[in-house]
């Protein structure tokens, strides 16, 4: 999932904790990182297999378990929740395009925006160094009506979820806005590209 959703997860789960212990703005923005920050391990996806970030341990459960756990031994429940957000952030991405879940090599998950053979094989798209491997991806997510689905139902989530329980914390929102006028501006862009007129992608309906 992108990022805003994550982003939103976050502001949801910390929102949610804040109802029952009085958080500060440092518990709160941890909570929300944690949520999210998983996604910046882009930076190291050259050294991931098939240079996809997913495959990283940084996209596996145990950064989580390890949250969790450093949470319990300080019995602190903020981290805990912020290793909750980040485990959340794992499970969410195993519905689109999967994760190297336990960190052994191979993805996992539901995968919903390949088809069958995709699953199988995606080298045509992996090997391909042209732009057409960033339009892929881009296009499958948003011509995916399960995919907008989500991003909306989490979005007024979060939304309700921030102004009920945490209104303190209301300016979070510009974060969210932040990466889902990012993501925007990414397909558009593409779409509006030559190679978003020429390439034809099948798509997954659901």
């Amino acid at each position: 999932m992108h990022i805003n959703v994550h982003f939103g997860m976050g502001i949801i789960i910390a929102s949610l904790t804040n109802y029952f212990i009085r958080l500060n703005i440092f518990t709160f923005s941890f909570i929300v990182l944690c949520g999210f920050i998983s996604d910046f391990d882009i930076i190291f996806k050259k050294h991931a297999k098939d240079h996809n970030h997913r495959m990283l341990i940084t996209h596996s459960i145990y950064i989580s378990l390890i949250i969790i756990l450093i949470g319990i031994f300080l019995n602190e429940i903020w981290v805990v929740m912020g290793g909750i957000a980040y485990f959340w952030h794992i499970v969410v991405d195993l519905i689109d395009w999967g994760t190297n879940f336990f960190y052994n090599k191979k993805m996992f998950g539901l995968r919903l925006l390949l088809s069958p053979e995709e699953r199988i094989d995606l080298s045509h798209i992996i090997n391909d160094k042209t732009p057409n491997r960033q339009f892929f991806f881009v296009q499958r997510y948003y011509s995916s009506k399960l995919m907008i689905f989500l991003e909306i139902i989490i979005g007024i989530s979060m939304f309700i979820a921030l102004f009920v329980f945490a209104i303190n914390y209301w300016y979070f929102l510009f974060g969210y806005i932040f990466f889902f006028i990012f993501h925007l501006s990414e397909y558009i862009g593409l779409k509006n590209r030559k190679i978003g007129k020429k390439t034809r992608i099948p798509l997954i309906k659901h």
